[in-house]
């Protein structure tokens, strides 16, 4: 399955966007040392699925 923003959606979203990383960076701001890492370990997971086309159990 495969899902995608609509015009709409993504007018919207760049509107409330914030450039570069400093979202992103305000957002994980609030996350431990330890939740990054988690965090980056589970992202890193998905990629790797998603690359090899894996799929859940």
């Amino acid at each position: 399955m495969e899902v995608r923003l609509t015009e709409a959606g993504y007018a919207a979203f760049e509107q409330h966007a914030v450039p570069g990383e400093a979202g992103e960076n305000a957002l994980l701001a609030v996350l431990t040392a330890a939740e990054k890492r988690t965090r980056a370990d589970l992202l890193r997971k998905l990629v790797v699925a998603a690359e090899s086309g894996a799929t859940a159990p």
